[in-house]
């Protein structure tokens, strides 16, 4: 009887040990931080020329590369957002660090989309680059540059854990991004330089 109530007692301490083992937690796939400065060309002076610093690691989902970067604004009720001048893309390409840390350029075109983030579940407007060249990629793992443009000043640094995305073939992942963001800036607030600092980019 003793040894049958041990039995017991030993079964179901492993039991326990078993459920209270914390599960694997997903990779995290995307992170960045977003920073403002006053852009150096002439035609911009009167906007603010927004930075995405993007880190990613899509280990395993080779050989997929990332089709399109997503940046959620948190603009969902701004009433001047659809304004043709809200958001602008002058650059066509994001710099970045690929295989063995050699710098490469990678063409993506920036799009704006009112309350469309295409395949992710968002109802909110985005902020997207899309991949357009297939002569070089996005490595597995690296970091990479995205600009844009628009005339809505920096709002308060905050961080916003699910306010990035990528989308790679049949694979997509959302992301912790950290910075100043475009405001729901409807007036003519003007623009003035050194207002905003240079924002270190932390990556994990």
């Amino acid at each position: 009887m003793r040894s049958s109530v041990g039995l017991v007692l030993a079964l179901t301490a492993a039991c326990v040990s078993l459920c209270a083992a914390p599960a694997a937690a997903d990779p995290v796939r995307v992170w960045g931080t977003c920073s403002a400065v006053v852009p150096d060309d002439p035609e911009y002076r009167d906007r603010w020329e927004y930075t995405i610093d993007l880190g990613w690691d899509t280990t395993g989902w080779e050989p997929e590369h990332i089709e399109h970067v997503v940046l959620f604004t948190g603009l969902c009720s701004c009433p001047c957002i659809g304004e043709p001048s809200y958001f602008a893309f002058p650059f066509t390409s994001g710099t970045g660090t690929g295989t063995g840390g050699v710098t490469t350029r990678y063409y993506y075109s920036g799009h704006f989309f009112q309350g469309d983030s295409q395949r992710l579940a968002d109802a909110c407007s985005v902020v997207a680059f899309n991949y357009i060249d297939t002569s070089s990629q996005l490595h597995a793992s690296g970091r990479a540059a995205f600009r844009f443009i628009s005339k809505a000043r920096p709002g308060d640094y905050v961080s916003r854990p699910d306010g990035i995305a990528i989308i790679a073939g049949p694979h997509e992942a959302r992301g912790e991004i950290t910075g100043v963001f475009p405001s729901c800036d409807c007036g003519n607030t003007p623009v003035q330089s050194g207002t905003w600092g240079v924002i270190k980019s932390i990556f994990r």
